[in-house]
């Protein structure tokens, strides 16, 4: 989410949720911006038989894309809010290796008043 009220949404999602993350938020100006994942890519006996992975290079992972996100909104050196409770360590040491200007402020306890929620 952005502060600018006009920007849209963007729901970042691993590539086989995106139709779902599409269907349900329909109508609402979020922009779905799936990521690569191996699933849905190959059968069960093709994983199970040891069939090689699409290849790495060409894959996006979720970390890609929001540093593809941070760059076009410019935000690489504005406040950047993070839910900390839901990072991991490791993850948190990438946001901060990508974004060293950043500064991250703990959302985990912001709520959306029901007014907003309302669109009052």
């Amino acid at each position: 989410m952005r502060s600018d009220d006009k920007a849209p949404t963007h729901i970042t999602t691993m590539d086989f949720e995106a139709a779902t993350f599409r269907i349900k938020s329909a109508g609402l100006g979020f922009v779905v911006d799936p990521y690569d994942t191996w699933v849905g890519l190959k059968t069960w006996p093709e994983i199970s038989q040891g069939a090689a992975l699409p290849d790495k290079a060409r894959m996006e992972s979720s970390a890609d894309k929001l540093e593809q996100f941070v760059k076009a909104c410019d935000l690489a050196d504005k406040r950047i809010g993070v839910e900390m409770d839901y990072l991991t360590v490791p993850y948190y040491n990438m946001i901060c290796e990508k974004f060293p200007e950043a500064q991250l402020v703990d959302i985990s306890n912001v709520r959306v008043c029901q007014e907003h929620q309302d669109g009052k």
